[in-house]
């Protein structure tokens, strides 16, 4: 065993997509020891100059790392190493996302794909996923409550360990982090009545000319 580690051996493919000037699939030896350099010089940095704000390192399921997490840490690029950062190398779909990015918006859409991929064959997936995306839908509208963050976790420990295949945990595992990592990014959905400037906001009937 000439490339990996003693417990993750070989080598691992990284398909990376996202704000990085050279998305692409990379090769790379399992335990590659700094997932910043993996971004900033092998993948080319962040695009339009702007700074990296979070990564999901292995697919859409695995937990969202927000950039404090990975800058200055040496996170190493394997089993152990993602694990003790936080996240897990799951598929290797390596996602990078600029500060543009809201992630309330991006696990919505999340959400709306694990929704459609649901088979509906047990009922905390089929339920659990449509109530998910009726809240996430409901908030987008402007009509967030302060306590929907909450609600969308009890949600999701109404799905976790609870279907009968991986999907469900895979459905809950993105909003649970994304809430825990990023809980600014949903705030500024809930209540956004409260946060409206006085005038700015009518129920009567209004005629523009």
């Amino acid at each position: 065993q000439k490339l990996g580690t003693e417990k993750s051996g070989g080598t691992k493919l990284w398909s990376v997509s996202g704000h990085v000037k050279r998305p692409g699939v990379y090769e790379l030896p399992m335990g590659y020891d700094d997932m910043e350099k993996f971004i900033m010089e092998d993948c080319g940095g962040i695009t339009n100059g702007r700074k990296l704000k979070a990564v999901i390192p292995g697919g859409s399921s695995v937990y969202i790392m927000p950039a404090e997490d990975i800058l200055g840490k040496h996170v190493k690029m394997d089993y152990e190493g993602l694990v003790a950062a936080g996240s897990m190398v799951g598929s290797g779909g390596f996602i990078v996302m600029d500060e543009s990015v809201d992630i309330f918006e991006s696990t919505k859409n999340l959400t709306e794909f694990y929704k459609h991929e649901s088979c509906g064959w047990c009922t905390p997936c089929r339920e659990g996923t449509d109530w998910l995306v009726k809240v996430f839908k409901r908030i987008a509208r402007g009509e967030g409550r302060p306590d929907d963050a909450q609600l969308l976790l009890d949600l999701c420990d109404n799905i976790e360990g609870k279907s009968f295949c991986p999907l469900g945990d895979a459905a809950a595992w993105p909003i649970q982090s994304a809430i825990k990592k990023f809980p600014e990014d949903f705030r500024r959905h809930l209540a956004p009545l409260a946060q409206t400037s006085a005038g700015a906001r009518t129920e009567e009937l209004v005629t523009v000319a």
